[in-house]
């Protein structure tokens, strides 16, 4: 199931279902509008399809400036009152250095390198490790950070 909250323009945030968490992916700015009608898509998604983990993954975006951040968080701690579990992955480095560099509070959001990494801390909900899985998983990426806010109690 996908849910592309603005198909006719460039920034959107369409969902998609995965592993049985609600993944978000930003294509384009995440202006203000952008982000008001994935707040509303979101929210409106999760009691409807049940999903009490969500990824929103970044990777794409290439700049992001503190409002557009502080606006996420907005919508982070939406789904989090609702009951979700919510990993943000694939910020820049860029953004990363800016977010820092602006001293915006970045300490309340739980983040992941990656979106894989993110559904892992997610407990790759609705999916269970084999011991054939185990075996061909290639190691742990050296370097790899997990970030741990409030919301690190995850299991």
């Amino acid at each position: 199931m996908v849910v592309d909250v603005n198909s006719a323009a460039r920034e959107s945030v369409p969902i998609a279902l995965a592993r049985g968490v609600a993944v978000a992916t930003t294509q384009g700015e995440l202006t203000p509008e952008t982000a008001a009608r994935f707040r509303t898509e979101l929210l409106d998604l999760l009691p409807k399809t049940r999903t009490t983990s969500v990824v929103i993954d970044l990777s794409s975006l290439e700049f992001m400036d503190g409002s557009e951040f502080e606006a996420l968080l907005g919508i982070v701690r939406m789904a989090e009152l609702m009951g979700a579990d919510v990993v943000v992955s694939g910020i820049q480095p860029a953004i990363a250095a800016a977010l820092v560099e602006l001293d915006v509070d970045v300490d309340t959001v739980r983040t992941a390198l990656t979106l894989d990494h993110a559904l892992d801390l997610l407990g790759g909900a609705g999916t269970e490790t084999t011991e054939m899985d185990a075996e061909i998983d290639p190691p742990e990426e050296p370097g790899r950070v997990e970030r741990a806010g409030p919301a690190a109690d995850h299991g």
